[in-house]
C-alpha cells in the first residue's frame, strides 16, 4: 500500500529521508512551517497518513511540538526518530513528552530502555545512508596516503559533558596515536578539533590540518579519496551516520571499538576496528603494506551496507506502524 508522508526536520536529515520513503513507493514530502498556522495549512493540504518528526528536538518550536501533541484524533499517525540517543535525554525527552507521538524510533539501546520504563511504544532505527549522494567511484589505493576525519568536535558539549564516549574512548584511540607519531590528518569540518584534542590529549595540531568545512553531497569525494577515514563513534551500542555513509561510499573507514559496530560489522571485513591506540598503528601499518587486503575490505565496504539504506528504514517505520501495528 502507498501512503503519504510528511517530513518535518532539520535539512541535514529531511533529503535523506525523503529518498528512503520515495524510494519505498510512497509519496513523501518535506515541509517548513513557519507557524502554528502555516503547518495546520500544510497538514490539510497533504493530508499525510504519517508525520516524521527527526532531528534533536531542539530544532523544534515547544509551542509547535505542543500543538502536534494535542491534535485530536487525526487522521494521520506521528513519530520521531531520535537521532541524538541518551547523550542529549532531557532535551529529547522534553521534546517527545510535548508531541506524544504514536511510536518513537532511536537508535540508542539505552534511550529505548528509558522510553519503555515509561511504558513509551518505541523501536530501534539506526542510521542509514542514501546511495544517490554516497556511493563508490574508485575502489583504488590512494597513492598519496591521504588520512581523513570528516565531522566537528563540538566544543561545547565537551566542556559540558568531558566523560561522553567520543572524548574519553574515540579521540584517544583514533586520533592521539596518528598524531603522537606525526600522521597528517585532514580535518574537515570546523577547527574546534584543534581545541578540543589540546584540552583532552594535549596535543597541538597544525592549523594547516584543517580544510574547512564541506558541502553534505561533497562528503563521497572525501571519502572515496581518502586512503583512510576515521571514525570516532559517540557510544558504546550505537553507529554513527557517517559510519554508513564512508561504507556506501566505497570508502576505507578505521573506527575505534564498540559494541554495536562489532554486532554490526565486526565479522564483515568492511571496515578497520581499533580497541586500543597501539591497535590503531597497527592496522594503518598493515593496510599501508597490504594493499590487496585494502582493496577488499573497500569492496567489502560496500556490500556491507546494501540493506542499510533509508529505503530499508522507511520500510521499517511503514511496516511498525501500519502493518505489524493492526
Amino acid at each position: 500500500m502507498k501512503y503519504k508522508v510528511a517530513i518535518y526536520c532539520d535539512k541535514l536529515y529531511a533529503g535523506d529521508i525523503l529518498w528512503g520513503f520515495t524510494a519505498a513507493g510512497h509519496e513523501a514530502q518535506i515541509i517548513t512551517p513557519t507557524s502554528i498556522e502555516n503547518f495546520d495549512k500544510l497538514m490539510e493540504l497533504i493530508n499525510p497518513d504519517l508525520l516524521i518528526l527527526s532531528s534533536y528536538m531542539g530544532y523544534f518550536q515547544h509551542s509547535m511540538l505542543n500543538h502536534i501533541g494535542s491534535r485530536n484524533s487525526p487522521n494521520y499517525k506521528c513519530v520521531c526518530w531520535d537521532t541524538e540517543g541518551i547523550g542529549q535525554y532531557d532535551l529529547q525527552m522534553t521534546g517527545f513528552e510535548l508531541s506524544k507521538p504514536d511510536m518513537i524510533f532511536s537508535i540508542c539501546p539505552e534511550m529505548l530502555e528509558k522510553l519503555k520504563s515509561k511504558s513509551i511504544p518505541c523501536e530501534r532505527l539506526d542510521f542509514a545512508y542514501n546511495p544517490t549522494i554516497h556511493y563508490p567511484k574508485s575502489i583504488s589505493a590512494n597513492e598519496n596516503n591521504t588520512i581523513s576525519l570528516v565531522g566537528n568536535a563540538w566544543l561545547w558539549y565537551s566542556n559540558h559533558y568531558p566523560e561522553h564516549f567520543r572524548y574519553r574512548k574515540a579521540i584517544p584511540i583514533i586520533l592521539k596515536p596518528l598524531i603522537e607519531n606525526n600522521y597528517k590528518i585532514d580535518f574537515y569540518g570546523s577547527t574546534e578539533y584543534k581545541q578540543v584534542i589540546k584540552n583532552f590529549l594535549n596535543l597541538d595540531v597544525p592549523m594547516e590540518w584543517f580544510k574547512g568545512t564541506i558541502p553534505y553531497e561533497k562528503t563521497c569525494d572525501i571519502y572515496n579519496n581518502s586512503f583512510i577515514n576515521l571514525i570516532t563513534q559517540n557510544h558504546d551500542q550505537t553507529i554513527t551516520r557517517r559510519t554508513f555513509e564512508i561504507l556506501g561510499s566505497g570508502g576505507f573507514g578505521l573506527s575505534c571499538y564498540n559494541t554495536a559496530i562489532n554486532n554490526m560489522f565486526g565479522n564483515s571485513g568492511a571496515m578497520a576496528i581499533a580497541n586500543s591506540s597501539d591497535e590503531t598503528l597497527e592496522l594503518l601499518e598493515y593496510y599501508s603494506k597490504n594493499i590487496d587486503e585494502y582493496i577488499k575490505v573497500r569492496k567489502n565496504a560496500v556490500t556491507s551496507v546494501q540493506n542499510h539504506t533509508y529505503k530499508e528504514r522507511a520500510e521499517e517505520i511503514i511496516n511498525k506502524i501500519f502493518i505489524t501495528a493492526k
